[in-house]
């Protein structure tokens, strides 16, 4: 690149972060999941950077579908709305999928954002769209999220309460 282009294309970048445009969209590997006796078709946010792009910038999730965070061990992530332009449900699970914390999160329109998170550690947390979350009460059970997960029990997490793009804030 030559040098005078450098500048510009910086201040170009900055203005695109600042301004809240939508980065290229990220591939995200897929399972389908029994959950409750209907079935789903999840996305899979397994890295860092998938697990930082989540749900943003989308401006639909269709019914049965939704995206499953998977972490390396249980933690306390948290959840952030955001660039996510849509009402989520939002379940926290350990690592035998019971669900400890749900919450009905409305788009963030002002900042900063408020940030959600479970009373326990959570091994997953799973959106749906928002008009799931009366299907999926505290304490209740899904194993069929479980089947089609490897194990992921010699990865490392990453810190708690650090950035959405390491281990929570998601949208």
């Amino acid at each position: 690149m030559a040098a005078g282009l450098t500048k510009p294309l910086g201040v170009f970048c900055l203005l695109l972060l600042t301004t809240g445009a939508a980065p290229a969209r990220m591939d995200f590997g897929q399972v389908a999941v029994d959950l409750d006796g209907r079935g789903y078709r999840l996305e899979i946010a397994d890295t860092p950077e998938r697990r930082g792009q989540g749900l943003m910038f989308r401006d639909r999730l269709p019914p049965g579908s939704g995206m499953l965070f998977v972490y390396p061990r249980s933690g306390n992530y948290r959840i952030w709305m955001k660039n996510t332009r849509i009402p989520l449900t939002v379940l926290w699970l350990d690592a035998d999928a019971r669900i400890l914390h749900r919450a009905l999160l409305q788009p963030c329109r002002r900042d900063p954002c408020p940030v959600e998170s479970a009373p326990a550690p959570a091994r997953y947390i799973l959106e749906l769209p928002a008009a799931d979350f009366d299907r999926f009460p505290p304490g209740k059970r899904l194993p069929g999220l479980l089947s089609p997960l490897p194990d992921r029990g010699a990865a490392t997490a990453p810190p708690a309460g650090s950035r959405r793009s390491a281990a929570a804030p998601s949208g």
